[in-house]
C-alpha cells in the first residue's frame, strides 16, 4: 500500500534516515524490510511506521520497534581472571562478545607453558571457548592474537593477554582394607 511506503522510516545512531527496501509477501500479511547500507554493529536502530490507512478509513496508532545490532567481536571474558593465583577449575575460558567462527581460531590463541593435550570445546550458545587440560601448580600467560573473526566476518583487532596460576592438587590418601 502507498501508505506504507510514505510512513515507513528507520532512525539509528546518526541523525539521517536510513534508506530502506521493502517487499510484500503474497497475501500482504507478512514483509521484508532490507536497510540499503551496512548497519553499525553494536547500535540501536529503530524502524517507524506511521500515518498507515486503516480498513475503515481512519489512520492506524503509529509504530515503533527497536532492536539493536550484534556488538563488534571481542573478547568480554578471560578466565580464570588475570592474576589469580589459585585457581581451582582446570579449564581456561574465552566468552566473546558475539557468535564466532571456529574456524577462525586457528592458532591464534596460545598457553605458555603449552598444553600438553589441548582440548577445547566452543559453546555456540554462550559464545565461550573452553579448554581443558590444565596442570595443577601451574603459571600459564594465554596469549590471544587479533585474527579471529565472527560468523559475520567481522575481526578482532585488539590482542588480549591472560596470568594465572592454577591451584595445587589437593592432598588425598586412601585405605585399601580386605
Amino acid at each position: 500500500p502507498a501508505s506504507f511506503a510514505r510512513g515507513l522510516s528507520m532512525t539509528g545512531p546518526e541523525p539521517q534516515l536510513i534508506p530502506l527496501r521493502f517487499q510484500w509477501a503474497p497475501g500482504n500479511q507478512q514483509i521484508t524490510i532490507t536497510p540499503l547500507r551496512y548497519l553499525r554493529l553494536g547500535e540501536q536502530y529503530t524502524i517507524n511506521l506511521q500515518g498507515l490507512e486503516a480498513a475503515d478509513g481512519g489512520v492506524m496508532e503509529t509504530l515503533q520497534r527497536s532492536f539493536d545490532t550484534i556488538p563488534s567481536p571481542a573478547v568480554v571474558y578471560a578466565g580464570p581472571p588475570n592474576g589469580d593465583l589459585s585457581a581451582g577449575d582446570p579449564v581456561f575460558a574465552l566468552r566473546f562478545a558475539s557468535p564466532m567462527s571456529q574456524k577462525s581460531f586457528g592458532n591464534r590463541i596460545t598457553f605458555s607453558p603449552p598444553l600438553p593435550d589441548s582440548r577445547y570445546y566452543y559453546d555456540e550458545y554462550e559464545n565461550t571457548l573452553y579448554y581443558y587440560g590444565l596442570q595443577p601448580s601451574t603459571r600459564y600467560e594465554v596469549r590471544v592474537q587479533p585474527g579471529m573473526f565472527d560468523i559475520h566476518g567481522n575481526a578482532i583487532n585488539t590482542p588480549t593477554t591472560v596470568s594465572f596460576s592454577t591451584a595445587p592438587l589437593e592432598s588425598s590418601a586412601y585405605l585399601d582394607m580386605p
